[in-house]
């Protein structure tokens, strides 16, 4: 049950972090469409 709850707070920082990635870049107009699929 530990390792499942673990997994759970490991797929929320990772959404938070992609939603911050993705917000950030929105804003970035300097970065590129071909770098952004790059790094996905």
């Amino acid at each position: 049950m530990g390792s499942y709850s673990r997994q759970i707070i490991l797929n929320e920082n990772r959404t938070r972090a992609l939603v911050l990635f993705f917000t950030l870049t929105w804003k970035n107009e300097c970065l590129d469409k071909h770098s952004l699929l790059v790094l996905i």
